[in-house]
């Protein structure tokens, strides 16, 4: 790993804290190695994909890992995704996306908590895929959300379909199995 793209967190769990010792062990052995933390409007590209940070800002800092989760648009020709990680409604407040996207990884597990309708309306994602862990605790994900997101498109869901991998080739896109 040449170059880490990571949220600036105050998070205080030990799971993090032992991921931020092994980032420190990696760069104090490896001087070409960089860590870099991401905001909104921040554009990076890598392979011929593009991507634009939506989220966080450059100022705002939360001890709630949700909060600080990096949204992504990534363009890959006439393609384009909307990566969520697990930010919740508060990071599509006044988030502009000007296009449809053809895949969201859906917020927030498809908790009611992680989605905001309107921006989603806006999204009309043809692929939408939700992450879950099977009988989670939390009943993830809502079927409010699900229903909602049927509307425009499949929903894939983890914990029914399995692992879910989409290809494009910046003009067709495909769901293949893993």
């Amino acid at each position: 790993i040449e170059t880490l793209y990571m949220e600036n967190s105050e998070i205080k769990s030990k799971a993090f804290a032992s991921f931020k010792k092994i980032i420190d062990e990696e760069y104090a052995e490896n001087k070409n190695f960089k860590v870099i933390f991401p905001h909104t409007e921040d554009s990076f590209s890598l392979d011929g994909v593009d991507f634009e940070v939506k989220w966080p800002p450059a100022e705002f800092v939360s001890g709630n890992e949700n909060y600080m989760s990096i949204v992504l648009l990534l363009k890959y020709g006439d393609f384009e995704a909307l990566l969520t990680g697990d930010a919740e409604k508060n990071a599509y407040d006044g988030m502009v996306i000007r296009d449809e996207v053809e895949v969201l990884k859906v917020p927030h597990h498809g908790s009611v908590d992680g989605c905001n309708p309107e921006f989603l309306a806006n999204l009309k994602p043809l692929v939408s895929v939700i992450s879950v862990g099977k009988g989670n605790k939390y009943h993830h994900p809502s079927p409010t959300v699900v229903n909602f997101l049927s509307k425009f498109g499949t929903v894939y869901r983890t914990d029914l379909d399995g692992t879910v991998v989409i290809k494009s080739d910046g003009v067709v896109f495909t769901r293949t199995q893993w």
